[in-house]
């Protein structure tokens, strides 16, 4: 409530309870929840996708884009500029780091109304041989 803590108000328990739900809305709402992009990871040199399910792109927009919407989205992570710049060597580099990296890219891409890519995070921490999670 945008009321001073030192105001007396007069409310019904109705309201209070009311109030309550509406904060609480809000409180979740407002959240940060750090999740992978995609869900992508790299074991024994090939790309699987173990936490998938539980995904940003999963969670929140699992009806997909358009093929328009992916096509720009899979062009500008080829060509991001920091985003997987130090797992790939070029736009056409197919090594299973790079695709998982790439993966990650277009997911937040993709969904870019609820993820963030936290490139600091989770992009550094597979490009350097970390697992993301």
């Amino acid at each position: 409530s945008n009321c001073l803590k030192s105001t007396t108000r007069s409310i019904s328990t109705q309201m209070e309870e009311d109030e309550e739900v509406g904060l609480a809305y809000v409180a979740s709402m407002t959240r940060d929840l750090i999740m992978p992009c995609a869900g992508s990871a790299v074991v024994n040199d090939q790309v699987n996708a173990p936490a998938q399910a539980v995904s940003c792109q999963q969670v929140f927009c699992p009806k997909g884009v358009s093929s328009g919407k992916a096509d720009s989205c899979r062009d500008n992570c080829k060509k991001h500029p920091n985003f997987c710049f130090k797992t790939c060597d070029g736009p056409d580099d197919g090594r299973a780091k790079c695709v998982a990296c790439r993966k990650e890219c277009q997911a937040a891409c993709e969904c870019s109304d609820h993820c963030e890519a936290l490139i600091d995070d989770a992009a550094f921490c597979v490009e350097q041989g970390g697992k993301w999670a």
